[in-house]
């Protein structure tokens, strides 16, 4: 009975857990998406994680003048170059209507030798907007960038103090949603998928359905000077009914 919980205990230590954060693969390129969805509005942070072995192939194709050293413009071209990629195949719907995306590098890489090719970081973000009447929307997500090797596809969904999740799913929904779905807490958020696409026809898209948060209703409130009138007018009557028992006493 001991060995037998030793070697749970011992497979439990050797499974190897997932996180929930940005991180490098060996020989992987890692893609991890943040989206924050707000009233007409959605804030997208995207990071490319690029393992060592990718990072050996795309450093020493980016080092043009064959060197050695990589200088603040090839790594300028080795980065847009990974950018475009991105946005030219990562595509995002609002209510069937495509969004337009402009991602924008928010890091400077420094010059930096080709050997010995270590693992690097290319981090993006993005806005869009769209007419937002203040009904429930529906947001489709799809990531299908070609930079191999890949690796973890994840995405994370945030709402904001203005807005709520009703739903998502993995791929496309084959059912109509419910307009008169009431939000739960149990809405998942993390979508992650391992690999490339298994064909060109897969459904990797997450589906997002969410609407404003409603204002909450006011309570009524006396004012502070009707409660303060209410208070003299007690005292008022209050001081006479006392005055008249203290006399007959």
């Amino acid at each position: 009975m001991r060995l037998r919980w030793s070697l749970a205990l011992l497979l439990l230590l050797w499974v190897p857990t997932v996180s929930a954060h940005p991180q490098f693969a060996l020989s992987t390129i890692n893609r991890y998406g943040r989206l924050v969805l707000m009233p007409g509005k959605l804030l997208l942070d995207y990071s490319l994680m690029v393992g060592e072995v990718p990072a050996s192939q795309l450093l020493t194709r980016a080092d043009t003048s064959g060197d050695g050293q990589l200088s603040q413009p090839e790594l300028d071209a080795l980065y847009a170059e990974l950018r475009r990629a991105v946005e030219k195949d990562l595509t995002i719907q609002i209510d069937g209507q495509p969004l337009t995306l402009h991602l924008r590098q928010t890091q400077q890489p420094p010059s930096r030798p080709v050997a010995p090719a270590t693992s690097f970081a290319v981090e993006l973000s993005a806005e869009a907007t769209w007419p937002d009447p203040g009904e429930a929307h529906q947001l489709r997500y799809e990531d299908r960038a070609d930079l191999p090797p890949v690796g973890e596809v994840e995405l994370r969904i945030e709402d904001s103090p203005e807005t709520m999740l009703l739903e998502t799913r993995s791929g496309n929904p084959t059912t109509a949603p419910d307009p008169k779905q009431a939000p739960t807490d149990n809405v998942p958020t993390l979508f992650r998928q391992f690999g490339p696409p298994r064909s060109l026809v897969s459904d990797r898209s997450v589906t997002v359905r969410f609407a404003q948060r409603p204002s909450p209703t006011p309570q009524p409130t006396l004012p502070w000077r009707a409660l303060l009138a209410l208070a003299t007018l007690a005292l008022l009557v209050a001081i006479p009914l006392v005055t008249r028992r203290l006399l007959r006493n």
